[in-house]
């Protein structure tokens, strides 16, 4: 099983076993509608297919993309760029808010929906400048958003796992641990 089947296990299904909450939920509690809510789950499991396929993002594009799209509000952009770009603002809240969740699996939903909610507010916000047909399609903003989101909590999980305690012993890290210590790169 591949890290992204695991994720997609973990995070995507609607109502896992034991979860306190659907990831559409997650997304609601962002102050969206019920109507974008309604689309975020078959947005996510689009991403989940557009993560496994492609390449992982490097760090370099999505700190490029963030500063095109955040500080420089350039309107030269694709959906890809704004995702990527939407995923690295999601990064930076996820890492300077605060995480009530204690539960990998809520964790995981709420970076993921938090990077979603950023792609959808980037989209409003270019839909209001240029108008509707000036702006990419909404669910493939989110989606790439999404996708980028997921590479994160990949590459999060992939670094290293457990972290020092005493002599010998050691641990392994959370999760949140691990996207954290990823955030500080760039932060």
């Amino acid at each position: 099983m591949s890290l992204f089947d695991d994720l997609k296990k973990k995070f995507l299904d609607d109502k896992d076993e034991g979860s306190s909450s659907s990831f559409a939920d997650k997304f609601k509690l962002l102050g969206h509608s019920d109507e974008d809510a309604a689309i975020v789950q078959n947005v996510a499991h689009k991403a989940q297919q557009k993560a496994n396929d492609e390449d992982d993002d490097d760090d370099d594009e999505l700190k490029n993309a963030h500063k095109k799209i955040y500080e420089h509000d350039d309107n030269d952009h694709d959906d890809k760029t704004l995702g990527k770009a939407a995923a690295f603002e999601a990064l930076k809240k996820y890492y300077t808010g605060k995480k009530s969740e204690k539960d990998k699996t809520e964790l995981q939903k709420q970076f993921v929906a938090l990077a979603i909610s950023e792609g959808l507010e980037i989209w409003k916000k270019k839909k209001s400048e240029k108008g509707e047909d000036a702006v990419g399609k909404k669910e493939e903003i989110m989606e790439q958003a999404a996708t980028a989101a997921m590479k994160l909590l990949a590459k999060s999980e992939k670094s290293e796992g457990k972290t020092e305690v005493t002599e010998g012993e050691s641990e392994e890290k959370s999760s949140h641990s691990k996207l954290t210590d990823l955030a500080k790169k760039f932060f």
